[in-house]
C-alpha cells in the first residue's frame, strides 16, 4: 500500500496535469486579448497621423513621431500574432 505522503504528490501531480489545458486556453486568450489591444492602439495612432497632418502650423516632428509610433506598434501586433501561430 502506498504512503500518504506519497498519495499527495501523485495527487499533486494530477491536480496540475489537469490544469494544463485551461492554463494554456487562458493564455492563448490573453494573448489574443494583446492583440486587439495593438489593434485599438493602431487605430488611435492611425487618428494622431491624420490629427498632426491637419494641424497649423505643420508639425514635422509630431507627425513623424505619430507614423514612428505606428511603426512599432505595427511590428508588435506583427510580432504578436506570429507568437500566436507558433504557440497555439
Amino acid at each position: 500500500m502506498a504512503k500518504y505522503k506519497e498519495l499527495l504528490e501523485e495527487s499533486k501531480e494530477v491536480k496540475e496535469a489537469n490544469q494544463v489545458p485551461f492554463k494554456v486556453e487562458k493564455s492563448q486568450k490573453e494573448l489574443e486579448i494583446e492583440i486587439l489591444d495593438i489593434k485599438g492602439s493602431l487605430i488611435g495612432l492611425e487618428l494622431a497621423i491624420v490629427k498632426a497632418k491637419g494641424e497649423y502650423p505643420l508639425n514635422l516632428d509630431g507627425i513623424l513621431e505619430a507614423i514612428d509610433n505606428k511603426l512599432l506598434e505595427e511590428r508588435r501586433l506583427e510580432q504578436a500574432e506570429l507568437l500566436l501561430k507558433e504557440l497555439f
